[in-house]
Parts: structure tokens; sequence; C-alpha cells
């Protein structure tokens, strides 16, 4: 009688499987990492190269790459920041250079933001709503810090027609936390987008059910006026005599003329380079669509809290300025913005993304002297830097 034998695995067959199958997954995941880290990177240096095209086309404009003005916080890598709100420096001017902090460094590389940023439209009450409504996730993540929450709380309370009621934070308009509920923030996509079009109508008013543009009060909106000249007219070349003179002619049957005004007019050439990578509430220029948001959608909250940040020039004279900003800015592939950084008289810039750690060191800083005064935070400096992407126009 023939003795039957029992076929299977061996327990050391059985290890030997699960090591083979374990070590293949490894490999499958690490390469799928790579891949998707390659993704992003591919991205962003396409982002960045749509970008350069842009302030390649400003400059054979103009002469110079845009002017960014310097906003919410000083090029001072030492300087302290709000404990709760990391991308704003202090009031206090706290400076301590004996650590190297990744926030205060990121602070300092906003110095020149991307973003640009306005209110919503006046009276279009659902876009309140929304931008409301990420204010309000925002507050509840705990994005602002314990001196803001207290009118972050009052902004909350207000209705949409105590918003439209002129002077509602004149009894704020002199406290720190008042004077951050900015009206306009002049990043570089102010300039590269028709700021007249998206930053002027934004705050139109109505009187009687009529569209009507900003009041005599324009001139009071110290933000504005200090970053833009009156245009000319293009009947006769000659600036108008008032911000209420131009604001006036936004929807009338002289409307078209707003799109002929030089800096205004020049967007149009590089217009096609920004269609799908800026970020923001979609709108139209040109016949062409910017903007990858709608009316009904809720910014992410940690994205709603950039409201907050200090404005350069001062709020409304007249206490107006209370509306939650809308921000139009370009992303690098990890959804970070890009930094930007362009020194007077602004023949040379540079355009980098932190790379995927999200952790950089600025441009303007002599790495040499700072290896000699800092020797002990050069190396970690080095390392922030070290998978940093960066456009120059230069090649310093």
């Amino acid at each position: 009688m023939r003795k039957l034998h029992k076929s299977g695995f061996t327990l050391i067959e059985l290890l030997v499987v699960t090591v083979v199958v374990v070590s293949l997954m490894a490999i499958v995941f690490r390469l799928s990492g790579i891949a998707g880290g390659a993704t992003d990177q591919q991205e962003t240096v396409s982002r960045m190269q749509k970008l350069e095209n842009c302030l390649s086309g400003y400059y054979a404009t103009f002469g110079s790459y845009p002017p960014v003005p310097l906003q919410g916080a000083s090029r001072n890598i030492y300087r302290k920041v709000d404990e709760k709100h990391p991308t704003v420096q202090t009031d206090d001017d706290q400076i301590d250079d004996s650590t190297l902090d990744p926030d205060q460094v990121k602070a300092a590389c906003l110095a020149q933001p991307v973003a640009a940023m306005c209110p919503p439209k006046s009276g279009m009450e659902a876009d309140y709503n929304t931008f409301k409504s990420a204010i309000q996730s925002a507050f509840e993540a705990d994005i602002y810090s314990e001196s803001d929450k207290a009118h972050v709380q009052n902004l909350l309370s207000m209705t949409w027609q105590s918003l439209e009621s002129p002077g509602f934070l004149n009894p704020y308009k002199g406290e720190t936390d008042a004077k951050r509920l900015t009206l306009f923030r002049y990043g570089l996509m102010s300039f590269l987008l028709p700021r007249y079009r998206f930053m002027l109508d934004c705050a139109k008013g109505s009187r009687s059910g009529n569209s009507e543009a900003f009041n005599s009060s324009i001139d009071n909106y110290r933000q504005w006026t200090e970053f833009n000249p009156l245009p000319p007219r293009m009947d006769t070349g000659i600036a108008y005599a008032s911000w209420k003179d131009f604001c006036d002619i936004m929807g009338s049957e002289d409307d078209w003329q707003i799109d002929l005004i030089p800096s205004q007019a020049a967007c149009a050439r590089w217009m096609p380079n920004l269609q799908g990578i800026v970020s923001g509430r979609r709108v139209k220029f040109f016949g062409m669509s910017i903007g990858n948001g709608s009316a009904s959608e809720i910014p992410d909250a940690r994205n709603a809290g950039s409201f907050n940040l200090y404005s350069a020039g001062g709020s409304h004279s007249s206490g107006n300025s209370g509306y939650p900003l809308n921000t139009f800015t370009v992303r690098d592939g990890w959804e970070r913005d890009f930094y930007y950084y362009s020194p007077a008289p602004y023949q040379t810039y540079v355009l980098w993304s932190a790379g995927k750690d999200g952790r950089t060191f600025p441009p303007w800083v002599d790495m040499e002297q700072f290896k000699k005064e800092h020797s002990d935070q050069y190396n970690t400096a080095i390392q922030w830097m070290a998978d940093d992407i960066k456009f120059m126009s230069t090649g310093k």
C-alpha cells in the first residue's frame, strides 16, 4: 500500500515568499512616491515657465520687472512672527538672531507677495456669505492670534447690511486689528492681471438700485492711491482729474476705454500664460477665463486667514474697509505660493518655490557673509535651499 504525501509550502518557503512580496511592494511604493514627487516638480517648473513668460512680457513693455511693494513683512529673517499666524511678523520688531526659525524666514520671503487681494464686489451678498463661512472655518481652526480674535468675532457678527453701512468700522479704526482688515494687497498678480478691472470693479457700490462706481471717498483709499497714479484719458492723453471721474466711466458707454489703458492693455499679451494656473474667483479678461473658483465655493480655511495681513499705506481713512479679501495667486506643485524678489530699480528678479520640504532661504542674503556671522546656522540654510526651484533674470 502506497503512502500518500501531502504537498504544500514549508515554513521556510512561506517566509521567503513573504519577504519577496514585501520587498516588491516597498519598491513599487517608493517608485510611486518618486513619480509623484517628479510630477509635483514638473508642475512647478511648468507654472514657473509660464510666469517667466509673463515677467519677460512685462519687462519688454515697461522696462522693468513688476515693482511689487514690501507688504505685510520686512526682509529681516530674524524678526519674530505672530504665534498663531506664522506668516505675519509682529508689530514690536522683536529680533532674535540666535536661532534660524523657518516661520520667520518664510514671513520675510513673503515681503513681496505673489498673491493679489481685493474685496468681493459690493452688493454681492452671496460672495460675502462665502467668505464669511471661510473666515468662520479659519477662526475655528485657530488660525488667528489672540489679539485678532476679538475683532474677527465682531466681523463674524456683522450682517451684510451692516457691512454696507458707511463707517461701521469707525469705532475700531484706531486699533491694530481693525487696520488689518485691508482693502487691497499688491502682490505680483496685481501687476500681471488688469487690476483696474478686477480690483476697482469689486468695490462698486449701489444707490437706489443702480450700479455705481466709487463715490468721492475713493480719494481716501490710501492703499489704492499710493500705488496707482491716475490713468490717462484715451481722447486727450491727460490724466483724469480724480478717481471718481475715472470710476464713473465703469459701466457707462465709455467703459471700453478702461481696457485701453496702457498698463491694462499690455496684460492681454501674456494673459494666455495665466490660464489654468491662477487660483482665485473665476473672472474673464479679454475673452479669457482666469481663476479656478466660483461664488459658490468656500476657500480653504488656511487661505481664508490671509486677509489678516497688514496693508501697505493703511486702511481706508473713513473706516469703510470691512471686507474680507479674495485672493488671486499662483501656487507651485505642492500647492504653496511661489516667492518673488525684485529689488529696486527692478531690473532683476528671482522667482522660486520652496520645493517639497516647504522650507527655503531668501536670495537677498549674502551667503558668504552669512557664513562668517552665523556659522552655526549656515548648514541649516543650505539644507533648506537644497530642493528649492529657482528662476532668475540674471545668472547671479
